[in-house]
């Protein structure tokens, strides 16, 4: 899995939106057309890692095909808590 979300600290309203990202992703995956890596989740709520997130799948570059990682326990959990 990766996680992507918003650095810590001040910054612009609109930079580093992972909601927008996390909409562009799953329009993506939706249509087939673009390999993209699959978003799983996104959670809005600052509380729980101290900006908005979002989970997506790992996408092994090169070599045959996609390679999607197995989650660790830790994400798991995190991921079922959404």
């Amino acid at each position: 899995l990766v996680l992507r979300k918003k650095p810590g600290g001040k910054i612009l309203p609109s930079a580093h939106s992972v909601e927008r990202e996390h909409a562009v992703l799953s329009g993506l995956a939706k249509a087939g057309q673009v390999p993209v890596p699959r978003p799983l989740a996104l959670c809005t709520d600052a509380s729980v890692l101290g900006t908005p997130f979002y989970l997506m799948s790992y996408v092994q570059v090169g070599g045959r095909g996609w390679h999607v990682m197995a989650m660790s326990r830790f994400m798991r959990t995190i991921l079922l808590a959404l």
